[in-house]
């Protein structure tokens, strides 16, 4: 996200994250990272924490805090105001869909088969 100057209390846009460019699914764990942004020197991290997607969308709009940790001690706290999935399908329901597509073409693919069969057939008759 965007930095935040001068700011102990920071609250950050909203972002917007692929799903799949974290994790494979909503129980999968995810670090979250925050760094004091220097222009002068290396950015200093604050800490991190790990959570899963699932956490953060239970977290939403909670006065629950993730504990900041660096080196087993408490940094700071993160709250998370919102957490939403968007246009989102479990991959179970994607394979799902995946197999019944490829069936269906498969039956159209045998359907215009045999269409062209009996065309053909029905050409030979009335020759």
């Amino acid at each position: 996200s965007k930095a935040i100057n001068n700011d102990l209390n920071p609250e950050w846009e909203t972002a917007e994250v692929e799903l799949r460019s974290l994790c494979r699914n909503l129980s999968d764990t995810v670090r979250v990272v925050v760094y004091d942004k220097n222009t002068f020197v290396k950015s200093e991290l604050i800490g991190y924490f790990d959570v899963t997607v699932q956490g953060l969308l239970a977290a939403s709009g909670l006065d629950s805090p993730f504990a900041l940790k660096k080196h087993a001690k408490k940094r700071g706290e993160i709250y998370v105001a919102e957490a939403k999935l968007r246009n989102y399908t479990h991959i179970d329901r994607r394979i799902k869909d995946a197999e019944w597509k490829a069936k269906e073409s498969e039956f159209y693919a045998y359907g215009k088969s045999k269409a062209v069969k009996l065309a053909d057939k029905d050409a030979r008759q009335k020759r």
